[in-house]
């Protein structure tokens, strides 16, 4: 499912430090998962202006005016994250490996934004 394939994707993206391997990963990343008519979008709420912060960002990455910060996609994961709670996380329960990282990872990084506090 592209809810799990896009989560797992953004995980790994957070994880590397070399800057050219994130910008190429993080348009990977887009076309493949975020932009409109990508072909395995996930349709999160308000998905256009997250498209839109996600493709600047990684433009003026690409042409060096900025460097791509590791979270670049936490807003569409957070959006995933709540949208795998209702009727389509049931999917996710039969892998276990899978939806222990998830919850794991969701809330660490809740806890080092300090979301909930």
């Amino acid at each position: 499912d592209e809810l799990l394939a896009f989560w797992k994707a953004a995980n790994d993206y957070m994880k590397l430090s070399d800057p050219s391997k994130r910008i190429a990963e993080a348009r990977r990343i887009y076309e493949l998962f975020v932009k409109d008519g990508a072909e395995q979008q996930i349709n999160i709420p308000q998905a256009s202006q997250v498209a839109r912060t996600i493709g600047k960002q990684i433009d003026e990455g690409e042409r060096g005016e900025v460097e791509l910060a590791p979270k670049i996609f936490v807003r569409a994961q957070t959006e995933v994250f709540k949208m795998m709670q209702s009727d389509p996380f049931k999917r996710f329960r039969a892998d276990k490996t899978a939806l222990s990282e998830l919850i794991d990872t969701f809330f660490t990084d809740a806890d080092t934004r300090g979301v909930g506090r």
